[in-house]
C-alpha cells in the first residue's frame, strides 16, 4: 500500500453552493505546466492531512509511504527496488532519502 500526494487517499475539500466534496489532491497525470503545478500546491495548502504528513511546512520536501505484508515481503528485494528509486530519481536538483525497516533489514 502507497500513500502519497498522488494516490488518491490524499485528498483535499472544496466547499461549494451543492455541499463539500473530497477530491484527490493530484490527477490522474502528473503536472506539466506551471500552472497546473501551482494547482497542486494550492490544493496541498487546502489539505491539513497532506500539508501535516505529506509535504513539509516548507513545501520543499514530500514523502511517498510505503507498507509490506511482512510475512510477504523478500527485504532484500525490496532494498534493492528502493535503492535503484532513489539512485535514478536524485540529481543536481532533488535528493532522495530512504528510511524505515525494510530498507534496514534489506540492507
Amino acid at each position: 500500500q502507497i500513500l502519497s500526494i498522488a494516490t488518491s487517499k490524499a485528498r483535499y475539500t472544496v466547499i461549494t453552493p451543492d455541499g463539500i466534496f473530497s477530491q484527490p489532491i493530484m490527477d490522474d497525470e502528473l503536472p506539466k505546466t506551471a500552472e497546473q503545478l501551482a494547482e497542486v500546491r494550492r490544493r496541498v495548502d487546502e489539505s491539513p492531512g497532506a500539508n501535516t504528513f505529506l509535504v513539509s511546512s516548507d513545501g520543499t520536501a514530500t514523502i511517498v509511504n510505503a507498507t509490506f505484508i511482512e510475512q510477504s515481503v523478500d527485504y532484500h528485494k525490496v532494498f534493492d527496488a528502493v535503492q535503484a528509486i532513489v539512485k535514478n530519481e536524485t540529481d543536481g536538483a532533488h535528493e532522495t532519502h530512504a528510511a524505515g525497516f525494510p530498507v534496514m533489514t534489506g540492507w
